[in-house]
């Protein structure tokens, strides 16, 4: 079975790899750009095995990245600029048998051609959590790892699937020994979708700084445009700035991605978690498994976990922000016992949440389709 699966990267990712690799300095293949882009980390609880394999029967590419598509593009005497085109240029050459796309909401026109091939089978990635999930009709599967999304497709007859995501190989060979930092949080800041999320940041800043504790926070920013000048006549010279109240804006450190967060989230005792708006009961994200996977504690919401996720054995929960400070404290006075455990987690999860656990769930959901 062939398969192409493309991701989209954050835009702060991209330039934060350009510079690390000094991409702009090296005549990098595309090839050799898709090695270190694997190789740091981006996305890689949703890269699927045999993109670790170098297997041939398996395409794999940051579609966004402008740098790497281009090269593409070059290398296979192309000229056009034009993203969408290079994706339709990219399946015409590798021909797969699957397209699995996480990037269904930026379907357009030109992408619509791959969309209509009869004997691909085309699968889309959704787990923006919203009130109410589209239905991605053009797809002949959905997966997400959000359950309530799988149950609602499969209700008004799509076909769908739960897919978590996986530990990778790479996060086995962190550095478990440095712990200087006490409570870590990182994400994206976002009224729109995070609000109550928001709240909890905001009390966590002052909290930990009452307290004495090393709080890092990482955030990544939504941006509009805003006057330079709020004055009449002047509010037309503008420039893009970050949505968020100046206390945090103040207090956060740039976002990390990648093996850089892993390596943080390895220095870190605890990993709080929060959850978007309309979650609702169910709770589940990438810091469930990032955290754990790479050795931090995690304190989460209250709530309906993943299977194996066994609140207060594997991680602890809290209902409110008070008790989420009590917890903090009771893990940091406790911390060589609870991490003794927490280790024991580790493996566990490792075992059932696997690369080959991911790709033996994917094939057969692809299975189940004829």
């Amino acid at each position: 079975m062939k398969v192409y699966q493309c991701i989209r990267a954050y835009d702060p990712y991209l330039d934060i790899f350009e510079k690390k690799y000094k991409v702009n300095e090296n005549n990098y293949t595309f090839s050799e750009l898709l090695n270190l882009i694997i190789k740091d980390g981006f996305a890689s609880t949703y890269i699927l095995k045999p993109g670790f394999e170098a297997d041939k029967d398996f395409f794999y590419t940051l579609w966004n990245y402008k740098t790497l598509q281009y090269k593409w593009a070059e290398e296979k005497g192309l000229k056009t600029r034009d993203l969408d085109e290079i994706r339709v240029a990219q399946i015409e050459e590798f021909k797969p048998d699957v397209y699995y796309n996480f990037s269904p909401h930026k379907d357009n026109k030109t992408l619509n051609e791959i969309l209509r091939k009869r004997n691909l089978i085309k699968v889309c990635w959704d787990a923006t959590v919203v009130s109410l999930p589209p239905f991605h009709e053009n797809y002949n599967l959905r997966a997400t790892l959000f359950e309530p999304f799988a149950t609602f497709w499969k209700q008004h007859g799509y076909s769908s699937f739960l897919l978590p995501p996986a530990f990778p190989q790479s996060w086995s060979t962190l550095d478990q020994d440095k712990k200087d930092i006490d409570v870590l949080f990182y994400g994206q800041f976002n009224e729109d979708f995070f609000s109550s999320r928001n709240r909890i940041i905001h009390e966590l800043i002052n909290w930990s700084s009452q307290q004495g504790y090393k709080f890092e926070l990482h955030l990544q920013f939504t941006n509009k445009k805003r006057a330079l000048i709020n004055v009449r006549g002047l509010k037309k010279l503008t420039r893009w700035l970050p949505v968020a109240p100046a206390s945090i804006l103040k207090y956060s450190m740039p976002p990390i991605y990648g093996q850089q967060l892993y390596e943080t989230i390895a220095r870190s005792k605890i990993v709080v978690n929060a959850f978007g708006n309309f979650n609702g009961l169910y709770k589940d994200n990438m810091r469930n498994y990032e955290s754990i996977g790479c050795g931090a504690i995690l304190i989460s919401e209250e709530g309906i976990y993943p299977k194996h996720f066994i609140p207060n054995k594997d991680f602890f929960t809290y209902k409110n922000n008070a008790e989420l400070f009590r917890k903090i404290q009771q893990v940091l006075v406790g911390y060589e016992k609870v991490n003794a455990e927490n280790l024991v987690s580790k493996e566990k999860l490792m075992n059932r949440y696997s690369k080959e656990e991911q790709w033996s769930a994917f094939q057969n959901a692809i299975n189940s389709l004829a």
